[in-house]
């Protein structure tokens, strides 16, 4: 039938066909080593990717990935849905429920039992594509902000002399953002992630499953992000960690793993990249539900909304909680 749309395995000769349809669309994978460190060296399991095509010629590509989670004591495989580009050809022609209907007939290799299909969509778009094919919405991202430079203002057109007028309020405004940090917290950075750095893990929710192997791979050793992690210590001992992607001069937390998450620890935490400068603001990424809102003080910050949505589709098929408070995910599981 003229024009009509395949999905169909891509093979690995026209991989690299696909990453230059992304860098053409300025999405997702745009180096060939981004693609084959996410997709075939993750430690939970290689990907399946597949290509859209149209008269003979890809328009399009889209993947399934496996992320491990945790829930009462069972392993489970989340199989996401990741990398969804659908090509001028075909957009606006109300094909996304067919792409995600044949998505939610494929698993990555190696997948067999205990498996359900989250999304972490970002566009408004795609976020009422889910909500209209029937997915799950379990939670939304939202993003607490704290300044540590006047550079915020200094960056907005026609406003740079304001930084100097308000360079006291910075300096109050640090104090106050500082103010419940301990001097029995100390931050050091994280070189490699080893058994000494694992996943707080509540049974009750169903969680991202942190691994040592996981960590290196997602945060140490990504070729794509800017990715570091630092450990806290309180009276000398090893309490948590951040987990964080740099963005020029603006830092994102994107996962804070604390068994017992306490304000002093973000305040330190604050205090310590004040001292390095490496950052003029802080973005703590939170999705609905995570424990890390433990971390947050009562003031000092500004709350904003993100796009970032997470979707299950059918949880009860394998017993998944449907309720939203039994889930507990973060950024670190969204890509």
């Amino acid at each position: 039938m003229k024009n009509a749309m395949h999905i169909l395995p891509a093979e690995p000769v026209e991989f690299d066909e696909i990453v230059s349809l992304f860098k053409r669309y300025g999405f997702a994978l745009q180096e060939r080593s981004w693609w084959d460190w996410k997709y075939f060296r993750n430690p939970h399991g290689e990907a399946q990717p597949f290509k859209i095509v149209q008269d003979g010629r890809i328009v399009g590509a889209v993947a399934v990935m496996p992320q491990a989670f945790t829930w009462q004591g069972r392993k489970l495989v989340g199989i996401q849905t990741v990398d969804g580009l659908m090509g001028k050809e075909i957009r606006g022609k109300h094909l996304f429920n067919e792409v995600m209907a044949f998505l939610l007939e494929n698993r990555p290799p190696g997948v067999e039992e205990d498996y359900f299909y989250l999304s972490f969509p970002s566009l408004a778009s795609s976020i009422r594509a889910h909500e209209n094919a029937g997915w799950h919405r379990l939670a939304d991202g939202q993003i607490y902000t704290f300044f540590l430079s006047s550079e915020v203002v200094q960056r907005v057109p026609h406003l740079a002399w304001l930084r100097f007028l308000l360079k006291p309020f910075w300096g109050l405004y640090r104090s106050l953002i500082f103010a419940g940090r301990s001097v029995e917290t100390s931050i050091e950075p994280i070189e490699r992630f080893d058994e000494s750095v694992l996943s707080p893990l509540d049974d009750n929710k169903v969680q991202g499953l942190r691994t040592p192997e996981m960590l290196n791979w997602r945060v140490l050793d990504n070729p794509r992000d800017d990715m570091r992690a630092f450990a806290v210590y309180h009276r000398g001992d090893y309490v948590g960690c951040f987990i964080c992607k740099l963005l020029g001069r603006n830092l994102e937390i994107v996962d804070c793993l604390f068994p017992d998450p306490r304000p002093e620890y973000l305040a330190s935490f604050l205090h310590y990249l004040h001292g390095l400068d490496i950052a003029g603001s802080v973005d703590l990424l939170i999705f609905t539900n995570n424990p890390s809102q433990g971390l947050l003080p009562r003031t000092g910050y500004m709350k904003r909304r993100f796009s970032g949505v997470m979707f299950v589709h059918s949880p009860g098929t394998i017993r998944l909680p449907d309720e939203n408070e039994m889930w507990a995910v973060s950024y670190l599981d969204s890509d």
